[in-house]
């Protein structure tokens, strides 16, 4: 007979009474519930206190890659730079008109602010499901973030095939801006391949990086931000993310044993590193761990685009680039795995924040 503890009971009701973050903040809450406090990593951070406020996110201008050599191999040296270090990086003159990203966050705020009513037949913590909304809770510790989700899975269908799942109401916004993060996939994609000394087309030709999917956050305001995430530490177990945020900051990554934030820069898109691009470039880039702390303004919006294998491709498997080895002259690090055994052994790697990657160390 399988034991429930008290705190999964909880989490479980909360899931039977589609309770959002949302909706608890609506009702004019000026503390936080309790399961919402004391997630273990507030207590347990390795980091060092002190924090070096000029450590900086890397910002790459990606204009002028197509028209100028010398600029285009200036940019795929600072994409191999920072993709060793920091594991992310923005980029401007990225071809995503503002209008977009904008229109895209807006229609997240609109979705969220809906009533539940119009809301509630999306509701669903089941990932299997393409669209869905749900209140976030950490899968590993049981504790609930501060934030509502809402995702899109739009596989490697057409676009414009989401008009049968994705709501009216951020149906086109979302859809023109995957659109326009798919272009710039395909581009830095490219510059990334060059970074690694490989021909130009080799991640887009391996498979990694096809199907798209969108993941929106809502945070409204916390009446104790200090008590409670908005996201938990963790790495992205992916092959490449796309993240834009409005001006609520709270964004942080870890690098150099200390949390640096990673404020918000209009019109900018951050390039994250997930765990799976590590894998495969035998740790040349590097995936980092972030987090979002909690707010006292909000609401705060973001939306990740998530780049993955198509179905097809789930089952295939991934290991260190053979050529990569042989440039640079070393042994793969990582065994061999593919997506789907990668995802199943994501939620099982113990306290949240540490890495899967050292399961498939050779």
């Amino acid at each position: 007979m399988e034991i429930i503890s008290s705190k999964e009971a909880e989490i479980n009701e909360l899931k039977n009474a589609k309770a959002t973050v949302k909706g608890m903040f609506d009702t004019g809450i000026t503390t936080v519930p309790k399961i919402f406090k004391n997630p273990m990593e507030l207590w347990n951070d390795e980091s060092t206190d002190a924090r070096d406020t000029s450590l900086k996110i890397p910002v790459i201008d990606l204009k002028g890659f197509e028209k100028d050599e010398c600029r285009r191999n200036e940019i795929v040296s600072e994409i191999l730079a920072a993709s060793q270090t920091w594991g992310m990086f923005h980029v401007t003159g990225h071809g995503v008109p503002k209008d977009i990203t904008d229109a895209m966050l807006e229609s997240v705020r609109k979705f969220n602010e809906q009533p539940m009513e119009l809301k509630s037949e999306l509701y669903s913590h089941d990932p299997s499901k393409k669209v869905r909304y749900h209140m976030s809770i950490n899968p590993i510790s049981f504790d609930p973030v501060w934030k509502d989700t809402f995702s899109a899975h739009y596989e490697d269908l057409p676009t414009e095939d989401s008009e049968a799942f994705v709501p009216s109401i951020c149906r086109k916004p979302m859809s023109d801006y995957v659109t326009y993060v798919t272009e710039l996939k395909e581009t830095l994609s490219e510059l990334m391949s060059e970074a690694l000394g490989l021909r130009t087309d080799y991640l887009k030709s391996s498979g990694c990086v096809e199907a798209r999917k969108l993941v929106c956050h809502y945070s409204p305001p916390c009446p104790e931000p200090s008590s409670t995430m908005s996201t938990s530490k963790h790495s992205d177990p992916f092959f490449l993310t796309f993240l834009v945020q409005n001006e609520v900051d709270g964004l942080q990554a870890h690098y150099q044993n200390q949390w640096i934030d990673v404020t918000f820069k209009d019109n900018a898109i951050l390039v994250v590193i997930g765990d799976l691009l590590q894998l495969i470039t035998n740790d040349i880039f590097k995936s980092t761990v972030h987090r979002v702390v909690a707010s006292s303004t909000g609401p705060r919006l973001s939306a990740g685009a998530f780049f993955l294998p198509s179905t097809r491709n789930h089952a295939r498997l991934y290991g260190p680039i053979q050529e990569v080895l042989e440039m640079n002259n070393v042994a793969g690090i990582y065994k061999e795995t593919s997506f789907i055994q990668y995802i199943k052994t994501f939620p099982r790697k113990g306290p949240c924040g540490y890495k899967t990657l050292s399961k498939f160390w050779v």
